[in-house]
C-alpha cells in the first residue's frame, strides 16, 4: 500500500494543476460568453441606431427636396414679380416719352403670359398737332388707310425699340399682338408683322 499511497499523492498532485487550468478555462469561457453577449447587445443597439439614422436621413432628404421645391417656386414667383416690375417701370417710362411726328404714347399696358412671355401690348395714344387736325373722332382719321397704317407702324416700332432697351424684360417679338387706340377708341391692331385698321380683314 505504500506504493498506492505514493501513487495517490502523485495523482493528487496532477489533478491540482488540472483543476486550476480547468478553472482558468472556465473563467475565460465565461468572460468570452459575457463579452460575446455584450457585443451582441451592442451590435443590435448599433443596428437599431443605424436604422433610426437611415429613417431620419430619409426624412431629412425629403425635407430638403421640399425646401428645394419651395425655393424653385419662390424663384419663379420672384422672376414673375421682377418681370412685372420691369414692365411697369418700362410702361411708366414709355408713357409720354415715346413720340413720333404723329402720336404720343399716353398709356401702355404689357400683358404677360403664364410662361413669362410678353403676350400682348395695348397702347393708347394722343395726337400730335398735325394728326389732331386729321382726327374725326372715335378712332377715325381723314388720312388714307395706307398712311395711317404707316404712322401706326412707326409708333409701334418706336415703342418696341424703347422697350427692347430695358433690361430684364420678356422679348417683344414680331408675333406679339399690339392693340392701338386713341383716347380709348380703337385704331387697329398689329399681329404677325402686319397692322390692320379697325374694320379691315
Amino acid at each position: 500500500m505504500g506504493e498506492l499511497s505514493s501513487y495517490e499523492v502523485v495523482g493528487e498532485k496532477q489533478t491540482a494543476p488540472l483543476n486550476k487550468l480547468a478553472l482558468v478555462a472556465t473563467i475565460l469561457a465565461g468572460v468570452a460568453v459575457v463579452a460575446a453577449s455584450v457585443l451582441f447587445v451592442v451590435n443590435n443597439s448599433l443596428k437599431a441606431q443605424v436604422a433610426s439614422l437611415k429613417t431620419e436621413n430619409a426624412t431629412l432628404a425629403k425635407s430638403v427636396d421640399d425646401v428645394k421645391a419651395a425655393q424653385d417656386t419662390n424663384a419663379q414667383e420672384i422672376a414673375t414679380y421682377k418681370s412685372v416690375a420691369y414692365m411697369t417701370e418700362a410702361a411708366h417710362v414709355i408713357e409720354g416719352s415715346v413720340v413720333t411726328d404723329d402720336f404720343v404714347v399716353d398709356r401702355i399696358y404689357f400683358n404677360q403670359t403664364g410662361g413669362g412671355e410678353l403676350g400682348s401690348v395695348t397702347m393708347d395714344v394722343t395726337n400730335q398737332p398735325p394728326m389732331a387736325l386729321a382726327y374725326k373722332g372715335k378712332g377715325a382719321y381723314t388720312v388714307g388707310d395706307r398712311e395711317l397704317r404707316a404712322k401706326a407702324n412707326s409708333l409701334i416700332a418706336a415703342a418696341k425699340k424703347y422697350y427692347g432697351d430695358a433690361p430684364g424684360m420678356p422679348k417683344w417679338a414680331d408675333s406679339t399682338a399690339v392693340n392701338l387706340s386713341v383716347q380709348n377708341y380703337d385704331i387697329g391692331s398689329y399681329t404677325d408683322g402686319e397692322f390692320m385698321l379697325v374694320g379691315e380683314k
